[in-house]
């Protein structure tokens, strides 16, 4: 055997000898670490009287009114006056079919598949 066929047999054996040793090896050094375990937790839900019986409970104080998480009603916006420089351009309809433009024939036939 010349010089080049023995240097391809040295690093095929090199190359092949370390991925057989990593196949092995690999696995003892590399393993997967193992993951931290998921912690779950109970819920439920509660009522308004639940809620408001553990709010008074927090604060220490007495119970708490049934105004305390009630929403604020607004006041209706003024009405705006109509000014027609600011009005959006009034929109047609769409064209009727029977005046519509037809469609210009293809100027040559698709290649058929």
């Amino acid at each position: 055997m010349d010089r080049d066929g023995r240097i391809g047999w040295w690093i095929s054996g090199i190359v092949h000898t370390g991925v057989i040793l990593w196949a092995i090896l690999g696995g003892v050094l590399f393993r997967p670490q193992p993951s931290p375990a998921i912690r779950t937790t109970e819920v439920a839900t509660m009522s308004g009287a639940e809620f408001e019986a553990y709010a008074a409970a927090a604060r220490g104080a007495g119970p708490v009114g049934r105004d305390a998480t009630a929403v604020a009603t607004m006041p209706a916006p003024a009405p705006e006056p109509e000014d027609s420089a600011t009005a959006p351009a009034e929109a047609s309809p769409p064209v009727a079919e029977a005046e519509a433009q037809p469609l210009p024939a293809p100027a040559e036939p698709e290649a058929e598949p």
